[in-house]
C-alpha cells in the first residue's frame, strides 16, 4: 500500500495545507482569471456552475486563491523593502497578460460605444423601414375614367373630378357623395361616401370602409373585392360590398353569383356562394359568414345607382329677354360650349354700384330624348350639370339657382313650341312654359324641383351642381321626352353671367340625366 502524497507546505504556516489536486491547463488559466478578474460575465457564471459541481476545480481553486493570497502578501512586502519583484514576475507566467486599468478603461469605452452604435444602426434601418411602408406606391397605369360625380365630396385635396382618369394603385378617400369609375374592362364600380377603395389592377380592389357596387357585363367575371375579413369574388353579376363602422360586412347580390370567401384560424377558408335576391352577413363578432335574404337600408343608394343608365341632353340652349323687346337668337357661348343664366336678382342691392344697362335676362332649357330607352316612369332620377367661371366679372359670385321641370303632358299652345323643341329654334317668346313678363319665373305648367347654391370663385375650379327627381314620370312626356329648365332666383354680382357647360363643350361634361330602365326596375 503506497503511502499518501505529501502535502504542499504553504509559505505562510498560519495557512492550512490542502491536498495537491491535478487539473488540465484550460482550468488552471479558467481559475488565475477568475482571481485576476479576467473573466467576463459569461465566464464567470459558468465557472461558479463547475466549482458548484466539480469537488477537484473547487478545491484547485481554493488552493490557487491561497497561493494568490501569498504571492500578494509577498508582493507587498517586498515593495516596502525597495526590491523590484522581479522574482515574484518571473514566477507567474500570466502576469504579462493581465491587462492595466487603462485599457480596462479603454474597452469598457470601446464596449458602450459598440453597443451606442448597434442601437443607432437599428433606428436606422427601423426608421428607414417606416419611411418605406408608409410612403404612397407610386400611381400605376391608367384603367378607367371617372363617369358619374354626384356631389362628392374627397378627404384628401387633388382628388379626381369627373372624366379624370383612375390608375392602379390610385387610392380613392370619398367623404360623401356617389362616384362611379367605369373600368377598361367594361366593369362599373360605385362607391358611396364615406367610402376607402383603392384599385391594386384592373381586376382587383381593397375596399377598407363604406360601401362599393359591381357591375359586370356579360361574360366578364372574376373581379375581385378584397376587404380586412374576406374576398368577394364576382361570377359575372351586379353585387354590392358594405363595411359599417363597426367591422360588420354585407354582400348584397342583385344578378348572377358571387362567391364571399372567409379565411379561418387553424381551419380552411369557408366559401359561401349567394345568387341574385340573396346576401352574406359576416358580423363583427363572428367569422362564420351566414347566407341570408333581404335588403339593405345602407345599401339602397348604390343599389339604385347599379340599375341607372345615364342620358346626354339631345338639347341645350338659353333664351334671352326680359325688358319688353324681342330678340335675335344667338349661339350660347363660342361654339356653342356653354349657355348662360342671367337675372339680376340680388338678395342686398347695393346703391352704390351704377346702374347696369344691360337689362337682358337670361334663362336656359335643356332636353333629354328618352324614346326607346325604356326609363321606368316610377323611378327616381338625377338631374347634374356643371357650374363655370362667371362672364363679365373678376371677382367671385354666389348665388342660387332654380331648376324646373316641365309637367307631363304638356302640349304646344299659340305660338309656343311643343316638347320636340329644339335649340336652334328656341326663343324667349315660344319657349315652352316661359313667363316672359319675370326673368326668373315659368308658368303653372312647370314644377320648381329645387334651388341649388353655387359660389365660384377666379381662378375658376368647375362646380358640379346635382338635382335629385322623384318620381320621372312626372316630367316624362308623350314623345318620350324630358325637359328641365334653370333660372337664377338669385345673385350676388349684378350684370354678371353664368355660364353652364352644354353638351358640346370640349372638356367638361354637359347636362346628364341618370335614369331607372324599367328592365332593371323589374329585377
Amino acid at each position: 500500500m503506497s503511502a499518501p502524497p505529501e502535502p504542499i507546505r504553504n509559505p505562510d504556516e498560519s495557512q492550512r495545507p490542502l491536498t495537491a489536486h491535478v487539473i488540465s491547463d484550460a482550468d488552471e488559466a479558467l481559475l488565475l482569471g477568475r482571481l485576476r478578474g479576467w473573466l467576463d460575465t459569461d465566464e464567470e457564471l459558468e465557472l461558479d456552475w463547475r466549482l458548484l459541481t466539480e469537488d477537484d476545480l473547487a478545491v484547485r481553486y481554493l488552493e490557487m486563491a491561497q497561493e494568490e493570497a501569498t504571492l500578494t502578501r509577498w508582493s507587498r512586502a517586498a515593495e516596502e523593502a525597495g526590491d523590484p519583484l522581479v522574482t515574484v514576475m518571473d514566477e507567474d507566467p500570466f502576469a504579462c497578460l493581465a491587462p492595466n486599468p487603462r485599457q480596462r478603461r479603454w474597452r469598457a469605452r470601446v464596449a458602450i460605444l459598440a453597443r451606442l452604435g448597434f442601437a443607432a444602426l437599428v433606428v436606422w434601418v427601423l426608421a428607414v423601414s417606416l419611411r418605406l411602408m408608409l410612403r404612397p406606391t407610386p400611381l400605376g397605369e391608367p384603367i378607367g375614367v371617372i363617369t358619374r360625380n354626384e356631389g362628392a365630396a374627397w378627404e384628401d385635396p387633388g382628388q379626381p373630378g369627373l372624366q379624370a382618369p383612375v390608375h392602379v394603385h390610385q387610392r380613392l378617400r370619398l367623404k360623401e357623395g356617389l362616384v362611379e369609375v367605369a373600368l377598361e374592362s367594361g366593369l362599373r364600380v360605385i362607391l358611396e361616401g364615406a367610402c376607402d377603395v383603392t384599385f391594386r389592377s384592373e381586376r382587383e380592389a381593397f375596399l377598407a370602409n363604406g360601401v362599393v357596387a359591381v357591375d359586370a357585363p356579360r361574360g366578364v367575371t372574376g373581379f375581385t373585392v378584397l376587404t380586412r375579413r374576406a374576398t368577394v369574388v364576382d361570377r359575372g353579376t351586379q353585387f354590392a360590398v358594405g363595411i359599417d363602422s363597426t367591422g360588420a360586412m354585407r354582400v348584397e347580390v342583385l344578378e348572377g353569383a358571387v362567391d364571399t370567401i372567409v379565411p379561418r384560424m387553424m381551419a380552411e377558408s369557408k366559401t359561401v356562394r349567394a345568387t341574385g335576391g340573396a346576401a352574406v352577413s359576416l358580423p363583427v363578432d363572428s367569422s362564420e359568414p351566414r347566407l341570408v335574404f333581404g335588403r339593405s337600408e345602407r345599401l339602397q343608394f348604390v343599389r339604385r345607382a347599379l340599375r341607372q343608365s345615364v342620358a346626354l341632353a339631345s338639347d341645350d340652349h338659353y333664351i334671352r329677354g326680359g325688358d319688353g323687346k324681342p330678340h335675335v337668337q344667338q349661339d350660347p357661348g363660342p361654339d356653342g360650349e356653354y349657355f348662360v343664366l342671367k337675372s339680376d336678382i340680388r338678395a342686398a342691392p347695393d346703391p352704390r354700384r351704377r346702374y347696369d344697362a344691360d337689362r337682358v335676362r337670361r334663362k336656359a332649357y335643356v332636353r333629354f330624348d328618352l324614346a326607346g330607352l325604356g326609363p321606368d316612369p316610377e323611378g327616381p332620377a338625377t338631374f347634374s350639370f356643371f357650374v363655370l367661371k362667371p362672364l363679365k366679372i373678376y371677382r367671385s359670385m354666389d348665388g342660387r339657382i332654380a331648376v324646373y321641370g316641365l309637367r307631363g303632358g304638356y302640349y304646344s299652345g299659340p305660338a309656343r313650341l311643343g316638347t320636340d323643341w329644339r335649340e336652334t329654334e328656341l326663343t324667349w317668346f315660344n319657349a315652352p312654359a316661359n313667363d316672359v313678363e319675370s326673368a326668373v319665373r315659368f308658368t303653372p305648367e312647370a314644377y320648381r324641383l329645387a334651388e341649388v347654391a353655387f359660389n365660384q370663385t377666379d381662378p375658376l375650379v368647375k362646380r358640379q351642381m346635382t338635382v335629385h327627381v322623384a318620381r320621372l314620370g312626372d316630367f316624362l312626356q308623350d314623345d318620350g321626352s324630358v325637359t328641365l329648365m334653370l333660372a337664377l332666383a338669385m345673385q350676388s354680382e349684378k350684370g354678371a353671367q353664368l355660364p353652364i357647360a352644354a353638351s358640346e363643350h370640349p372638356s367638361v361634361p354637359g347636362p346628364r340625366l341618370w335614369y331607372t330602365p324599367l328592365r332593371a326596375a323589374r329585377r
